[in-house]
């Protein structure tokens, strides 16, 4: 079971919280085995951080006195290069909280919590001055630009290279210092690389560009869970160029859920980009002229999001109460795929297959039901061979999504590799379950997909202004897959799919991973990376638009129980075409008991009349994913089925969702 903790240390990049309150944002902080942490600061650098250790900074009301040379470390990302050091770069500073009431604020009038947040800011105020006053004697010249109120912390411009050189020093009354930003002098995917990679280019050509039809009768609604408010009438979120701007918006509403209650409209300047960063990378557009001073067609591109016709709802909450309100919300407002670019943290217990957060599991599971699928980074730990995803990225209901290094526009996507370096990485499966039948381990793969994790030319909360840098980290890549999802919805109900079945999405997803295993840098034919999961993002639609034929698209659910074996024939029954390059195939099933999971294995089989049967391939590792990939001489003139095998299997069974497809073209974007 999830236990609250007394320490308290920075969790998020941009909305600090802390331990107690479980939850950060999945491009930060990592707890270190001395007490400091290393963390994502958005960009590819290394983040410090040093926290207490001994004593609770809520009970006592002060930071307590830190040894920071015995009871920390310092490291930095190599990729710091010399000429970054004179730039400004950007930390968060995470204070000793002050105790309020904010209950108080769950029913008063708009003046009324206009009183409270003063209230709160007078209260908070000789916190804010004596940290600014440390601050300035250790960095020297700071640009103060944000005080955050709900959980105390600033925001603070000052030299990368005094930041650096002074990062080891303790600073009484500061519970932590967290690199938040800086701008480098490389330039990262943009929309249009991202596109063209993950094939979502491909998608919008054919029109699938998420106008139709999700589960509220009209677009595809996409589900933004994320920190600090967004402009509702942003120019990116503009569905036709039109004056004024933000007339006609593609966000739905916004909402606060941050109390476990989700009320709209959210208001309010944003305090912080993450959530911006994540809701534009997935939906914002400009293409059509909503910042008038862009005219070049690859320019709009390169400063727009994916799913750009497809509707959205954003839920502003950093709290395991709001996410929930959140996901409840979400299964009424008619949202089709919901993004999560945050994390809850067992720091004693990562990926333990007990984890939960107050009742979190269940309500995901629900969610996913009710026709709303969960996307999550998988969040930026670094620690390999040892499983170091985040909740709820390690859940089997949620599509988890990993980091591609993408940190230059150069770099083909055939080509990209995981984001790594030295104490920060996207972070890696291998999460530990039971069998129920027996006990025994298995180890489940938990990274589902990879996708861009650099990202550049996104916009910023300052209207026709888009960030020159690049920001980083699972926040990023997850949004690109949520994108994607959001085309494939629209391309798959064109075939006849139900758009509220969305635990058949999860397989359709799965399927289109391109099999590439990170640690054999290679293209598998079974079964799932723990690092990369499936693969590559790769985009596709039943269409012969996209598929060369001889092609066919299928999927299906069918129920299993223990000694059952299913067969379903690969496309239509009879031997298959020696034009066939490729064949492919995914299947899971979820478990809300990860200690108690069954065993189902997997295989292919040539079935044709008169011959004997034989296996072409077989999955008989203890997950409960599955993936193959088959290429023509594994395909030519056989009779495939695919088959399912109920070795274990409790009672009440398990539904098993598949999804393939074969195609006649070149594999390499498969």
């Amino acid at each position: 079971m999830y236990r609250k903790r007394s320490v308290v240390v920075a969790l998020t990049a941009l909305f600090p919280v802390s331990y107690s309150s479980g939850v950060r944002a999945d491009d930060t902080d990592t707890p270190h085995q001395n007490g400091g942490a290393i963390g994502d600061d958005g960009t590819g650098l290394m983040s410090y951080f040093y926290s207490a250790t001994a004593t609770s900074p809520e009970a006592s009301g002060n930071a307590p006195e830190v040894n920071a040379a015995s009871e920390t470390e310092t490291r930095w990302d190599p990729m710091l290069l010399d000429e970054d050091r004179e730039g400004l770069v950007t930390i968060v500073i995470t204070l000793p909280d002050r105790p309020l009431d904010f209950t108080r604020f769950q029913e008063a009038s708009v003046p009324e919590a206009e009183d409270l947040v003063a209230e709160r800011r007078a209260q908070l105020e000789p916190l804010f001055q004596d940290a600014i006053s440390a601050l300035r004697s250790t960095l020297g010249e700071i640009d103060v630009f944000s005080e955050a109120w709900l959980s105390p912390s600033l925001s603070v411009s000052a030299r990368a290279d005094i930041v650096q050189d002074s990062i080891g020093t303790h600073l009484k009354g500061i519970l932590a210092i967290e690199l938040d930003g800086i701008t480098r002098t490389t330039v990262g995917y943009t929309e249009e690389e991202t596109r063209v990679g993950t094939r979502a280019k491909q998608l919008i050509s054919m029109g699938h560009d998420g106008l139709c039809c999700g589960r509220s009768g009209a677009r595809v609604r996409v589900g933004i869970i994320d920190q600090g408010p967004v402009y509702p009438n942003h120019p990116g979120w503009d569905d036709i160029p039109i004056t004024p701007v933000g007339s006609r918006t593609r966000m739905v509403t916004n909402y606060n859920c941050q109390s476990g209650i989700c009320y709209s409209p959210l208001s309010g300047v944003p305090s912080n980009d993450h959530g911006l960063h994540v809701t534009w990378i997935a939906l914002a557009s400009i293409e059509e002229g909503q910042d008038p001073a862009i005219t070049s067609v690859s320019d709009r591109v390169q400063h727009s999001g994916t799913a750009k016709e497809a509707d959205f709802i954003y839920y502003n909450t950093a709290s395991i109460s709001g996410f929930k309100a959140a996901l409840q919300n979400a299964i009424i407002n008619g949202v089709d795929i919901a993004n999560y670019s945050q994390t809850f943290q067992f720091p004693e217990a990562r990926c333990a297959p007990e984890n939960d957060v107050e009742g979190g599991n269940a309500a995901i599971n629900n969610a996913l039901d009710a026709g709303v699928l969960l996307v999550a980074g998988a969040d930026n730990v670094y620690g390999r061979p040892a499983c170091t995803l985040g909740w709820p990225a390690q859940r089997s209901e949620v599509v988890t999504v990993g980091a591609l290094y993408t940190g230059s526009q150069s770099i083909d996507y055939n080509s990209t590799g995981m984001w790594e370096v030295v104490g920060l990485a996207s972070s890696y499966g291998g999460i530990p379950a039971k069998l129920a039948s027996t006990g025994a381990a298995a180890i489940l793969a938990g990274v589902d997909l990879v996708a861009p994790g650099y990202r550049s030319g996104f916009g910023k909360d300052i209207w026709y202004s888009y960030f020159a840098g690049t920001k980083t980290g699972t926040s990023r890549a997850a949004p690109a897959v949520t994108a994607a999802a959001a085309l494939v919805v629209d391309a798959l109900q064109a075939a006849g799919w139900s758009p509220g079945d969305k635990r058949s999405l999860k397989a359709q997803l799965l399927l289109l991973g391109d099999h590439w295993n990170a640690e054999l840098n290679a293209k598998q034919g079974s079964g799932l990376s723990r690092w990369s999961g499936a693969g590559r993002m790769r985009a596709h639609a039943p269409s012969p638009l996209d598929l060369t034929a001889p092609w066919a698209w299928g999927w299906r659910s069918v129920v299993i129980h223990n000694g059952d074996q299913i067969d379903w024939p690969v496309g239509s029954p009879g031997a298959e075409s020696c034009s066939i390059t490729q064949w492919k195939w995914a299947a899971y099933w979820t478990e809300l008991n990860l200690s108690a999971i069954a065993d189902i294995d997997f295989k292919v089989v040539n079935k044709c009349p008169g011959v004997p049967e034989a296996v072409i391939a077989s999955d008989t590792g203890l997950d409960i994913v599955s993936k193959f990939s088959l290429g023509t001489s594994q395909i030519c003139g056989k009779c495939l089925f695919m088959r399912a095998i109920g070795y274990s299997v409790p009672a009440a069974g398990r539904t098993i969702y598949s999804a393939d497809y074969f195609h006649s073209g070149t594999t390499t974007e498969h």
